[in-house]
């Protein structure tokens, strides 16, 4: 491999370099005309709703069936994201292939004849891709915690008022740690240029704590695994409905977070300075 130079340099045209603002505006178009990344942001958003108003409307129907102590672990406002699952892969998968489909066109090249500045391009991707999963986030969440509100109304059930501050904390919270998987998805798609990888390495961040924690002691639980950004993601956003080992005080949580974007992105940065396209 070549060390790659990040002097301001002109364009392949003799144009100077062009601005972040611009490098946003022509990675915002780049996002608009995608296919792949706006399919799977629709299908995110789409199925993630369906299965969350789906096992809420199971819930309404054999919620008298259910035991005691089943009733009891009965939350009206955690139970509805279960729909979050399917919006985590798709939202992802659509944040990778931001990056990664220009590798595998050879487009990433044009990409950094125009913007010499490689930090332009790694930063405008992770703030379009980020601003993109964010609104897709809020129309989510929001069908989901509301519409299922009015189902378990509708049931009878023990549900959260739209006035409730519970259910609007939690919302703004899951949109305030929304942009951290994209940015942590462009930046890993960047480190291995390639979409199957990248979604594998970033799927394991979120899910492999929650899904094989529970075969380790609970010390690992508390101080190694609640390090991991899908553990520390949920302490942010919903750790105060859960008493789960993995979970951090929200603060110590939202460090946690912040420095794996921030560490993530820097990696990135320095390995597109030193690598070819």
């Amino acid at each position: 491999m070549t060390a790659v130079s990040t002097t301001p340099t002109p364009t392949s045209a003799g144009h100077p370099d062009p601005g972040f603002g611009a490098t946003i505006a022509s990675e915002w178009a780049k996002l608009r005309t995608a296919r792949a990344p706006r399919r799977n942001l629709a299908l995110g958003t789409v199925l993630g709703v369906a299965m969350s108003l789906l096992v809420s409307a199971v819930v309404a129907a054999t919620f008298d069936e259910w035991s005691p102590a089943e009733q009891a672990d009965y939350d009206p406002i955690l139970l509805p994201l279960s729909g979050s699952l399917l919006v985590a892969i798709f939202y992802v998968a659509a944040s990778v292939g931001v990056v990664a489909s220009e590798y595998s066109s050879g487009m990433i090249r044009l990409t950094f004849t125009v913007t010499p500045r490689r930090w332009r391009v790694l930063a405008a991707k992770a703030v379009v891709t980020s601003l993109a999963v964010t609104i897709a986030s809020a129309v989510a969440f929001g069908v989901m915690l509301v519409g299922s509100q009015l189902i378990f109304a509708n049931a009878d059930l023990p549900h959260a008022g739209l006035g409730d501050g519970e259910l609007w904390r939690t919302y703004v919270l899951l949109l305030v740690t929304s942009p951290l998987w994209p940015i942590i998805a462009v930046a890993v798609a960047f480190l291995v240029r390639s979409a199957a990888a990248a979604v594998s390495i970033v799927l394991a961040l979120i899910f492999a704590p929650g899904m094989f924690g529970g075969l380790l002691p609970g010390w690992w639980q508390r101080n190694v695994l609640s390090l991991f950004p899908g553990p520390a993601g949920d302490s942010v956003s919903i750790g105060h409905l859960s008493d789960s080992a993995q979970h951090l005080h929200p603060a110590a949580a939202a460090v946690v977070v912040v420095a794996w974007a921030l560490g993530l992105l820097a990696l990135a940065h320095r390995v597109l300075t030193r690598r070819d396209a």
